[in-house]
């Protein structure tokens, strides 16, 4: 009698950067793959280049992978007894997924300075090109040619935190975190399937080229870490050359040479045909299973079996050997690291990499590869990798602004960057509201308050953080138009948009709120001109001169509110039984917004969105994002009902000023908590549930995903009222418990109908 074949077995593999370490791959008996199902397909590097070693490993791990008694977690440490530590690791690690946060690994390499220090912490936020990584070039004085760091082009240039301490020493620091490699790699195989169906479609070459080199996200671009198809550099045309950034931001560290480009060009070129063999054999198979032709299918027929294809190549081990082989391309970016720390994580896959020099040419030598987005430069750079980037130097502004102020400057993707008008802010961008100082908000005057615009300003507001607001609008000198005749007017008509922006938050919100706004609108809004000029010393032009004195009250106004008065506190006493109908509200708001989501999003973008939350830890995808939807709403309708407090304590004797800073206080701190609890309850809480929406596989899946989306924003954020259940019960008791610790915490109170009957 014959034994049976053994279900999980490991096999060798040469891989990793140098192609010539022994990794295995195998299907872990418990780990569940993308279907929901255990056997997901692992790929490990067994740190050796011995094939004997190496196959001895594999043999003992396929003696693990052959007994079920070391199936469970809790037996890593007997197994680290009987097995070698590459194997357990192999088999163990990852298990648990690990958290994985960026801005703690740049803290721990550069930590910011403490909040009792002389710095002013000042968050930059504004949409896609209005200027604002620009208008931190003046501020940090890194705009002159050869080292204009950070990077900018017309739009969607900033992918990154970017976070710049102005330190007067000598010395630069530079620390870089990366996103982790199960994301890098999530992100390589939706561009190989982006490029596999752009084959199946027919589309021109360059599209193709296009889909796989470039994420449709456009954060992440392969071209940047790979290069391009093309040997030749593009030439600039020559009415261009004097004027542009381009090949002028960095004093880069070393050239790609021709031979970088034909190797470069080689390798895409290589992948481009695995893609369209893989594409072929696939939907073969595909055709065959349904029964249909491509060349005679309708476009209803056409659109499901895009659907199904990508399903398709992930049954074809060719598709994972391909990515493997993109990732490991891409690691071989990281031996360019020859200076510094590359400091490494348990997968071997870099977590961050720190660097100090007193040279400010050498720091911008290494800056430009995490930063730099020039195109000659394309195949060595490692934009694309980078999750976030911190400096620390000598950073300050020109001769214009006199003596060099401490800021901590944090910089970050702009706001609409996905394009398509979406109306909250990213938990990424509101988190870090909290340990600002001050809030830039940078604005085209070309185009003032637009969607985004209003939407952070709301975001602020509702925040309880629009003391710390100030305004800047860039591109002044354009404007443009018969009604424009002067400065004065121009000011004008950029202040009348944001008088506009205001009102409707103020009905949004109360009328308090709104004049608030309109005080912060006079002292704290300045208008800038011509800012990807150095400004000469002394200032020559009258639009120099009025840029300069522009940035020069920005830079006091930034420094003020570093160091902002405590007003004497007052008490505001809440009504407990108001709170549930302003919690209604909000739920109905986002339970609606989802619906029509849901309705309305394409199959692939939803599917993206589950595997986020499911499988990576990321509450958000591209511009669908549950949790920064739910903070908003909740924020946006509470709001109105921490502005009307039942009563003051004391009656008498509390300013407006008091009562403001009471009240945002309290914002504040129920912003904190929103952000704590409702990423638990959307994304935590159920990870289970995102992973089996993801799950759904073949012809219809999208409407049962779309089922299990609805189905967990049904339990995390049930409508109250109507007829109680358990579900709903729990949400309204836990929110009402954080809406009343908030406001304890913040120094108000929170009473039941019978602790205020007593009168006033």
């Amino acid at each position: 009698m014959t034994e049976p074949k053994q279900k999980y077995r490991a096999t060798l593999n040469l891989g990793g950067p140098n192609r010539s370490v022994w990794c295995v791959i195998f299907r872990h008996p418990f780990r569940q793959d993308e279907r929901g199902k255990p056997g997901r397909r692992v790929r490990r590097s067994l740190r050796t280049t011995d094939q004997k070693r190496a196959q001895e490993m594999a043999d003992e791990l396929n003696q693990l992978l052959s007994d079920n008694k070391w199936w469970a977690p809790t037996m890593r440490e007997q197994a680290s007894r009987s097995f070698t530590s590459e194997v357990v690791a192999a088999f163990f690690d990852d298990l648990v997924p690990r958290v994985r946060d960026g801005w703690h690994l740049r803290e721990e390499a550069i930590p910011l300075p403490p909040t009792d220090a002389d710095y002013a912490r000042v968050l930059f936020l504004g949409t896609t090109g209005a200027g604002k990584t620009t208008l931190l070039r003046q501020l940090i004085g890194t705009g002159s040619k050869g080292e204009k760091f950070p990077s900018t082009a017309p739009a969607r240039t900033t992918t990154c935190d970017i976070e710049v301490i102005t330190d007067a020493g000598r010395e630069f620091a530079l620390g870089v975190s990366f996103l982790p490699k199960d994301l890098v790699r999530q992100y390589v195989e939706e561009c190989v399937t982006a490029a596999a169906v752009s084959f199946l479609k027919q589309e021109r070459p360059e599209r193709t080229v296009q889909r796989f080199l470039e994420h449709n996200d456009q954060r992440f671009r392969l071209n940047y870490v790979l290069g391009t198809p093309d040997v030749e550099a593009d030439e600039e045309d020559e009415e261009d050359e004097e004027d542009s950034d381009i090949g002028n931001d960095f004093e880069l560290a070393d050239t790609v040479t021709t031979e970088d480009r034909v190797r470069f060009a080689a390798a895409i070129k290589s992948y481009l045909d695995r893609i369209s063999t893989l594409m072929t054999v696939a939907s073969q198979k595909l055709e065959g299973e349904l029964s249909i032709s491509i060349d005679s299918a309708s476009q209803d027929d056409l659109d499901a079996f895009e659907e199904l294809l990508e399903d398709r190549l992930r049954d074809e081990d060719e598709f994972y050997n391909l990515v493997d082989d993109v990732i490991d391309d891409i690691e071989t970016r990281f031996d360019l690291l020859t200076d510094g720390q590359l400091l490494r994580g348990e997968s071997e896959w870099p977590d961050c990499w720190v660097y100090r020099t007193g040279d400010r040419r050498a720091f911008l030598h290494q800056v430009s590869r995490f930063a730099s987005n020039q195109a000659s430069q394309f195949g060595r750079l490692l934009v694309p990798l980078v999750d976030g980037i911190r400096v620390r130097g000598p950073f300050g502004p020109k001769a214009w602004a006199g003596n060099a102020p401490k800021f901590v400057l944090m910089d970050g993707e702009g706001l609409g960057h996905a394009v398509d008008g979406a109306t909250s802010i990213s938990t990424r961008v509101t988190s870090r509201y909290r340990i600002a100082d001050a809030i830039l908000l940078v604005d085209n005057a070309l185009q003032p308050m637009l969607t985004s615009t209003n939407a952070a300003l709301q975001s602020i507001v509702t925040s309880g953080q629009q003391s710390k607001l100030v305004m800047a609008f860039t591109h002044f000198d354009q404007m443009r138009g018969p009604n424009l005749p002067n400065r004065m007017a121009k000011e004008q008509h950029v202040l009348a948009a944001v008088d506009q922006s205001i009102a409707a938050i103020g009905k949004e919100t109360t009328r308090g709120i709104e004049n608030a706004l309109k005080q912060i609108a006079s002292d704290r809004v300045v208008f800038l001109s011509n800012l990807q000029d150095q400004i000469p010393d002394p200032p020559g032009k009258l639009s120099q001169r009025r840029t300069a004195e522009s940035l020069r009250r920005l830079l006091r106004t930034l420094e003020e509110l570093g160091t902002p008065p405590i007003p004497e506190s007052v008490t505001p006493v809440y009504d407990d039984a108001n709170l549930v109908l302003s919690i209604h509200t909000a739920v109905v708001r986002f339970r609606k917004r989802w619906q029509g989501l849901l309705a309305n999003e394409h199959w692939s973008r939803l599917k993206a969105l589950t595997r986020r939350l499911g499988h990576f830890g990321r509450n958000e995808y591209s511009t669908l994002r549950p949790v920064a939807d739910l903070i908003g709403d909740l924020q946006v309708c509470m709001r109105p009902f921490l502005e009307s407090p039942l009563r003051w304590i004391p009656v008498h004797g509390a300013t407006e000023d008091m009562k403001r800073f009471a009240i945002d206080k309290i914002s504040q701190e129920l912003s904190r908590c929103l952000h704590e609890w409702v990423e638990q309850r959307i994304m935590r809480d159920r990870i289970v549930d995102w992973q089996k929406a993801y799950a759904h596989r073949g012809l219809g899946s999208t409407r049962p995903r779309r089922r299990d989306i609805e189905f967990i924003y049904s339990e995390a954020a049930p409508i109250p009222g109507g007829i109680a259940n358990p579900s709903s019960n729990e949400f309204l008791r836990e929110i009402r418990m954080l809406i009343r610790d908030s406001i304890q915490h913040a120094g108000g109170r929170l009473e039941g109908l019978s602790d205020h009957s007593e009168g006033t």
